[in-house]
């Protein structure tokens, strides 16, 4: 929402906003530069190597009678962040902040 994005856009699931995406990865114009690190699938296989940025949140749902995270994913090929859940057993990126303590 930093970058321009509605709440409830914020709030929905799937792609969702419009450039805040772009404006999230290296180059972009936020003091975060997400880099397009991919993910690992659960049964080890890499993918989306400078194609895709996924990011674990600490937000859970209940999905198919398990609790699952959400995610939050930034693409090569499209301006907009995605909002969607991930099984827990997939290996994606972790976002930490320094306090300024």
């Amino acid at each position: 929402m930093f970058l321009g994005m509605s709440q409830e856009s914020a709030d929905s699931m799937g792609y969702r906003g419009a450039n805040e995406g772009t404006k999230l990865r290296v180059g972009g114009t936020s003091d975060f530069e997400a880099l397009l690190t991919g993910f690992c699938w659960h049964n080890h296989f890499f993918n989306g190597l400078d194609k895709s940025g996924v990011f674990w949140t600490s937000t859970v749902g209940y999905v198919e009678n398990d609790y699952w995270p959400l995610r939050r994913s930034l693409s090569y090929m499209d301006t907009r962040i995605n909002r969607s859940y991930y099984h827990k057993s997939y290996g994606i990126s972790v976002r930490c902040v320094k306090d300024n303590i």
